[in-house]
């Protein structure tokens, strides 16, 4: 079953982030509107800034940017709800300076042919 959900400010959605710490009781939330990137599939990108400084990354991932460049990101836990779907379990890293969501088949997003609207699965 699809959910249409609609933005006013497309390309951007509002999303709600949970940062979770798997061993600790510390978490962050977060109310962002951010930038649906259909060619990005690595869950949600936001501005260093934004995270709570007392997280700690689960991990440490290596990514290709679109320059071809690498670099070795931080890695967060974190569910991410859109709208009133249930939430969805991604990871969150610290990246650049606009909040960003994949919406290929990998990320929290699908992919959508319709403008101004993304269905979700």
């Amino acid at each position: 079953m699809s959910v249409p959900v609609t933005s006013s400010h497309f390309p951007y959605l509002t999303i709600r982030l949970t940062i979770r710490q798997p061993l600790a009781r510390n978490q962050q939330e977060l109310e962002v509107e951010a930038l649906v990137d259909t060619g990005f599939d690595g869950g949600v990108v936001i501005p260093k800034g934004a995270l709570d400084p007392s997280l700690t990354p689960v991990r440490y991932l290596p990514w290709e940017l679109a320059d071809d460049s690498q670099v070795l990101l931080p890695a967060f836990l974190a569910d991410v709800q859109i709208g009133t779907l249930p939430p969805v379990r991604t990871i969150v890293m610290p990246l650049g300076d606009e909040p960003a969501v994949g919406a290929t088949r990998h990320g929290p997003l699908q992919d959508s042919s319709r403008p101004r609207h993304t269905d979700f699965c």
